[in-house]
């Protein structure tokens, strides 16, 4: 098993491509919504936290267009803002 570290996403664009369905871990002192993502640029393996809205809009609206799956979707995803509750921007790659 892979252990993977969270990926922290700021306003520089990361393409991302999907490595699981979403699933539930434990993140500090709560359980949360993640997908394990493979950051292009690096190879490195991460997973995000997909519990955020203006994550979670975007991923439902791809699993729906891809028959119910999200593995092997490819993506670029930001910040809009430098504030801590900045909502992300995402567009398919």
């Amino acid at each position: 098993m892979i252990v993977r570290e969270r990926i922290k996403v700021d306003i520089a664009p990361k393409k991302l491509r999907v490595e699981s369905e979403p699933y539930v871990t434990f993140v500090g002192r709560n359980f949360v919504a993640v997908i394990d993502v493979l950051d292009i640029k690096t190879g490195r393996e991460y997973f995000l936290i997909i519990s955020a809205q203006s994550i979670s809009q975007y991923l439902v609206r791809w699993q729906e267009e891809n028959n119910g799956k999200l593995t092997h979707v490819e993506f670029w995803i930001n910040k809009i803002g430098e504030e801590r509750k900045a909502p992300f921007e995402l567009e398919l790659a």
